[in-house]
């Protein structure tokens, strides 16, 4: 995100009228800590380690946003990224949460994935049959 702003501002590059939306870009950001907050409640409510690669993760964890999305708190900082590019409203700006997902769709999720597969098998093989990745 800061390296997103420097560009824009060493640029020079003006705010994208289109863009800049700062009220929907707040609420953006409050549903995205939101999400993110519920997220990591839900993996203190069942006693579990947030961190995915923990040996110590004692459960899977399906309730609540896990419901919905089997990465809430991801999700959560995806949306406060898309939010803070809403708010900013410059088009460097936009580069901070597409880069976000790339590097967590494609590199961190599959490595978090494969570790919950090899420790909870069928049972998350089926939570992956149930709940989509993102929504």
């Amino acid at each position: 995100m800061l390296a997103a702003w420097a560009a824009g501002w060493s640029l020079g590059l003006p705010v994208a009228a289109w863009l800049e939306q700062p009220v929907a870009g707040v609420l953006v950001v409050i549903a995205g800590m939101a999400t993110t907050v519920w997220g990591r409640l839900a993996f203190a409510k069942a006693g579990t380690e947030v961190m995915p690669a923990s040996p110590a993760n004692k459960a899977l964890v399906t309730g609540g946003p896990f419901g919905f999305t089997r990465n809430p708190m991801y999700l959560g900082l995806l949306a406060i990224t898309i939010g803070i590019a809403l708010i900013v409203g410059t088009l460097t700006m936009l580069a901070a949460p597409v880069a976000f997902f790339l590097w967590v769709n494609f590199v961190s999720i599959p490595f978090e994935e494969a570790k919950m597969e090899r420790q909870f098998g069928d049972m998350y093989r089926e939570y992956k049959k149930r709940v989509r990745r993102w929504v």
